[in-house]
């Protein structure tokens, strides 16, 4: 990646509405984000990248419903997400978040919404139970499939 391709991506990511950004081309490796609490914007140029690497985060899951995609330890449930974009844990910046880790949430129940082309997608939960644990923050950009939350159903 050569200087003036690495200034333009740096101009586009910041006059968007993305928060993060995590990308390799033409063997190189960058991750931006806008977040406080993320790390700086870092460009390297590491060794071969494989062609269809896939992304560091995914969106969360849309269609408005988030699922028990996977098992882990203790019959706990995933929420996955079903769609690559931004997911956003509450319903206006000067809200409180959807959930918490240790809420009891019902089916049906807004968990996080996501955001892809301008569209926000609810995801929603599809049985009842309690947070375990929230497994993305606020405003980050998530792969499809990647898990959202961990959930102790009933």
């Amino acid at each position: 990646m050569d200087q003036e391709t690495l200034f333009k991506l740096l101009q586009t990511f910041d006059e968007s509405t993305v928060r993060e950004m995590d990308l390799d081309f033409d063997g190189a490796h960058v991750y931006l984000s806008k977040n406080e609490t993320s790390a700086p914007v870092a460009p390297s140029i590491p060794g071969p990248v494989a062609a269809n690497a896939a992304p560091a985060t995914a969106p969360a899951k849309a269609g408005g419903a988030g699922k028990p995609a996977a098992k882990v330890p203790d019959k706990r449930s995933v929420i996955k997400a079903q769609l690559v974009g931004v997911v956003y844990l509450q319903p206006a910046p000067d809200k409180n978040n959807y959930v918490h880790v240790g809420d009891h949430i019902q089916k049906g129940q807004i968990v996080c919404v996501i955001e892809a082309m301008k569209m926000l997608t609810e995801v929603k939960s599809e049985f009842n139970g309690t947070v375990v644990s929230i497994d993305v923050h606020n405003e980050d950009m998530v792969d499809f499939d990647q898990p959202l939350m961990t959930i102790q159903p009933d």
